[in-house]
């Protein structure tokens, strides 16, 4: 409760007599005060946490209630709203508004942590200083401010007066006690009001112009003060009832009429337009704004309701809310529509006129000219004019950084956000761009422009120093770690850092060497263009290609050659340059998008045009050059449609197929299974498909297209491969089946063949029906044929194995019986040999040769070792010639 010593403290005594005020300090307001009853209870109770949070539902819930009926909040004063209205109407139903808002709050908490609070609300003559508020009419509405009970509101005789009639609200007389001595000549009253009554916020509609200077040139920063010293021709009291010209030069106006504001936003327009000419059709740098709202805070306009991030609002729209918008309509306006597809921004949408059509040539990308205005020479690096040649910020970029490839893969609406809010950075921020995050929108802006002419500057130098490669389109994508060292290296990185009096003093030394490296004149000739000594860069760049060996050297060379021809508008010489390039490097596309430039500049537009398109579609990073490259922003009009047209076709080529590669996947699901690496790899793409098709990009739609192909070539190709597998898997059970057979036809023994031979007609038969299948079935039964015949391929090699264990036990048993037979006969022979023959050869023996002596008695002993011999002999003897005469496979 504000008693005591709280009261006192809120008293608002000013600093100087009221005399010494302006006029226009010195104001009738109505002061409203809020006060949470039981406060100090409550903090005894829960604690200082639950007393904070509870001071902090207070003011959340008051405060918006104040500035929505266009008052003003002062200060909170611990467990007290300090608020003052120049309406006091206004202030008694932001009173009403917040009472209805706690009795909301207090419903859904059920008695546990209710608030309840007290009003006042007095009306008088006060003081607005340095944002706070003084004098008698603060004090007194302080001091009845007890009187009020839980959920009441007491308003002043004087504020009371002022109420001419609110629906729905009664006042009811309040009677002062007598022993309140400061305030005992008050009249006070009790307000009471419907519990259905509905208080609507005070709106006013709104009109905001702002200006983003960073965008125009300086004919816009004059006509823009023009417009501000001849305001009258524009508006006037008859159609607005408040003007404010801001800080920043921004207007804004409170307008009588919707209506009224739509018009005086065309007329501003119009006559910027008019008087800017082709600048303003490509870009004209002024956010507008057209609302309706609680824009007025104590007398002032305020622009704290407005809900939008103004960095990201498109230049030279009207932007305005669904609400304002039907009150044009109201209000007899009937040729405007609401652009929900284009420049939305939170609650607000462009603004557009029914009867205008897409106007031919409409610029695409806004920002080109904006990307290089500037009161320098354009620069020799990057052609900005913003800064000199020595302080381009491109010096400080040390890799080729690839960002025009990232800005492919974004919508136009995204890249023009990404340039605009990169323009309208913070200079200190753009200082130290170098250590910002590299996935930024303002880093990624900022390395896509000076990507641009990447061919001319410092990094180009350093890819190239000392490499080994001889082709100019590798050398960009190469990741060779060239050896970089020594004088010359030093001499580089003071050119880098704009160290001009140490690179001369190293170039002397090294010309004193008689030094042949190209690199040294390269150096020289830079230092030169950096000081605006053009000709004297041109005779030394002659000498660096006299050095220079290796063909992406030269092509360096030519290049600054040619950017030096260029700016010295020596035409002839520049395009000899890039003939020189592209015979050194036929498919040099960058020589090939300067020739195309070169066209644009010699009025050769239609030609120009069908070149660079057909070179977007050889490298598509040049469908960002075409959007973003200032060179070409005096030709979007006849650019735009031929890109456009390229990004519908890329879309709708991608839409088409589709459904298309959808199909063919689910097919190929079915054929060889949803665990496949070729479909896993392929349901990938898909995902990647959707995520590209959101981005509504080019680059984008060209990935889809390549991703719908693959999955289309992916059928292709497993149908390829069905063919061969089925064919190996045909011929190998081709020759199972073969080999089955012969080994039937071998076999001997009928005991052992039966089983096989019928099992083997069975599937020969099963085999043949599988075919006659194959020939009419769908694709998508070929993983089951594929099984089937897998299957039986399996069981031919088990049969086969079988077959080879049959044929070597027939082929053993086969030598048993033929050794048996002949050892029989060896034998046989060697017993009738030792046994029959020996006797009788040696008794002839004895009768032809007396001599020999030879026993008959002892031939027992010669016999013996014949029969053993001879066995030994039969043996071996029958096991060779069973083997010689055994079958083989």
């Amino acid at each position: 409760m504000l008693t005591g010593a709280k009261q006192e403290n809120s008293l608002n005594i000013p600093q100087k007599p009221k005399t010494d005020y302006s006029k226009d300090a010195i104001k009738k307001m109505a002061v409203l005060f809020t006060d949470i009853v039981g406060s100090s209870e409550y903090f005894k109770k829960n604690g200082d946490i639950e007393g904070r949070k509870m001071l902090k539902i207070h003011q959340d819930l008051a405060s918006p209630a104040v500035s929505d009926f266009g008052g003003k909040v002062v200060k909170m004063l611990g467990d007290s709203v300090m608020a003052y209205f120049l309406n006091p109407e206004d202030a008694l139903k932001s009173a009403i508004k917040i009472q209805q808002k706690f009795q909301t709050y207090n419903n859904e908490k059920k008695e546990k942590g209710e608030i309840h609070i007290r009003l006042c609300v007095h009306y008088g003559d006060g003081i607005i200083d340095e944002g706070d508020i003084f004098g008698d009419v603060v004090n007194m509405a302080a001091k009845f401010l007890p009187l009020a009970s839980g959920d009441e509101i007491l308003i002043s005789r004087e504020l009371h007066s002022t109420i001419k009639n609110i629906p729905l609200v009664r006042f009811e007389g309040f009677e002062v006690p007598k022993t309140n001595s400061a305030i005992k000549d008050l009249k006070l009253f009790k307000v009471i009001w419907d519990s259905h009554i509905a208080l609507d916020p005070t709106k006013k509609t709104i009109l905001h112009l702002r200006p983003i200077f960073n965008l125009g040139s300086r004919r816009f920063d004059n006509l823009w003060n023009k417009l501000i010293a001849e305001k009258s021709r524009f508006w006037s009291v008859v159609t607005i009832e408040k003007e404010q010209i801001n800080s920043d030069r921004s207007i804004s106006l409170i307008v009588k009429k919707t209506s009224l504001a739509y018009e005086i936003a065309r007329h501003i327009t119009g006559y910027l337009q008019t008087n800017m000419g082709d600048e303003a059709n490509m870009c004209l740098p002024l956010q507008i704004i057209l609302d309706s709202g609680a824009y007025i805070i104590a007398g002032r306009i305020s622009l704290n309701n407005l809900k939008t991030n103004l960095n990201q609002l498109e230049p030279g729209e009207i932007y305005t809310t669904e609400n304002a918008f039907k009150m044009m309509i109201n209000e007899g306006i009937h040729n405007i529509s609401l652009n929900s597809g284009k420049g939305s921004n939170g609650s607000f949408l462009v603004l557009s006129q029914d009867k205008e059509s897409h106007q031919e040539g409409t610029t695409m990308f806004r920002y080109q000219q904006a990307l290089v205005n500037g009161d320098f020479t354009p620069c020799f690096y990057c052609g900005s004019q913003s800064h000199e040649t020595k302080a381009c910020p491109s010096k400080m970029i040390t890799e080729l950084s690839g960002y025009i490839e990232k800005l492919g893969y974004m919508p136009l609406n995204s890249i023009n956000s990404l340039f605009l809010n990169y323009l309208q950075a913070n200079p200190a921020i753009l200082n130290n761009i170098e250590s910002m995050n590299k996935n930024d929108p303002i880093y990624m802006a900022h390395n896509a422009f000076y990507e641009l002419k990447g061919v001319f500057q410092l990094r180009l130098l350093r890819t190239i120093w000392n490499t080994k490669e001889d082709n100019w389109n590798r050398i960009k994508v190469s990741q060779e770690d060239n050896d970089r060292g020594g004088l010359l290296w030093l001499g580089f990185d003071c050119l880098r850092v704009s160290n001009h009096t140490q690179v001369e003093s190293i170039i002397e030394s090294e010309i004193k060497k008689k030094s042949t490296d190209y690199k040294l004149y390269c150096i020289a000739g830079l230092m030169y263009i950096e000081n605006n000594q053009l000709k004297n860069a041109s005779l030394i760049l002659k000498k660096a290609l006299e050095t220079a060996v290796r063909i992406p050297e030269k092509i360096f060379v030519h290049f600054l050659m040619y950017r030096i021809s260029t700016l010295s508008r020596e035409y002839n010489k520049a395009r000899e340059s890039l003939r020189k390039i592209l015979k050194l490097s036929p498919h040099c596309t960058e020589a090939t998008y300067f020739e195309i430039l070169s066209k644009f500049h010699s009025g050769n537009i239609n030609s120009a045009v069908e070149q660079l398109i057909k070179l977007i579609r050889k490298n598509r990073d040049y469908y960002i050059y075409a959007l973003i490259d200032p060179e070409l922003a005096n030709y979007q009009r006849e650019i735009a449609s031929s890109v456009d047209y390229l990004l519908i076709e890329a879309k709708e080529k991608a839409e088409k197929f589709l459904p298309i590669a959808k199909d063919e996947l689910t097919g190929l699901e079915k054929i060889i299974g949803k665990e496949a690496e070729e479909i896993i790899e392929a349901n990938t793409h898909i995902a990647k498909i959707a995520q590209l098709m959101s981005t509504n990009s080019f680059f984008g739609y060209l990935d889809v297209i390549h991703y719908e192909e693959d999955i289309l070539n992916l059928g292709n190709r497993i149908v390829k491969g069905r063919e061969i597998k089925l064919s190996k898997i045909e011929e190998e059970i081709d020759q199972l089946m073969q080999r089955c057979k012969k080994y039937l036809e071998l076999l001997p023994y009928d005991f052992m063949v039966r089983p096989v031979a019928g099992r083997l007609r069975s599937m020969e038969y099963n085999i043949e029906i599988v075919h006659e299948k194959m020939k009419h079935q769908a694709a998508r039964e070929f993983h089951d044929t594929l099984d089937k015949l897998k299957g039986y391929s399996v069981e031919l090699i088990a049969l086969e194995n079988k077959l080879r264990r049959m044929d070597a036990f027939a082929q053993f048993l086969g030598f048993l019986v033929k050794f048996f037979k002949k050892n029989l006969v060896f034998q046989s022979a060697n017993l009738i040999i030792s046994l029959l023959l020996l006797p009788i050869m040696v008794h002839y023996l004895n009768f032809i040769i007396p001599d020999l002596n030879l026993s008959t008695t002892g031939i027992w002993h010669y016999q013996k070792v014949i029969i053993i011999l001879g066995g030994i002999t039969g043996i071996i003897l029958s096991s060779l010639t069973s083997q010689k005469g055994s079958h083989k496979h």
